[in-house]
């Protein structure tokens, strides 16, 4: 999913948490665009369908090929 709020687009997901569905903004996010707790928006969404690439660092790639198994279950995640 891709949010825009405040002109500030990032990508996320949306949560569900007590039956409700949630998008999280960190406090980065509030601190870029300007909001405060309570502050009333407009939120935009827009459906991502490019993959999302994420780079492994290198010790994790070295523990990852001392445990193959582990490597397997976080590509099933």
């Amino acid at each position: 999913m891709r949010i825009s709020i405040n002109g500030h687009e990032y990508r996320t997901t949306v949560g569900v948490v007590g039956g409700h569905h949630m998008i999280g903004v960190s406090a980065a996010i509030r601190k870029e665009t300007g909001l405060a707790a309570g502050d009333t928006i407009e939120v935009e969404l827009t459906a991502d369908t490019t993959p999302r690439e994420v780079e492994i660092p290198a010790d994790l790639a070295e523990a990852f090929a001392a445990q193959p198994d582990a490597r397997t279950f976080l590509s099933t995640l």
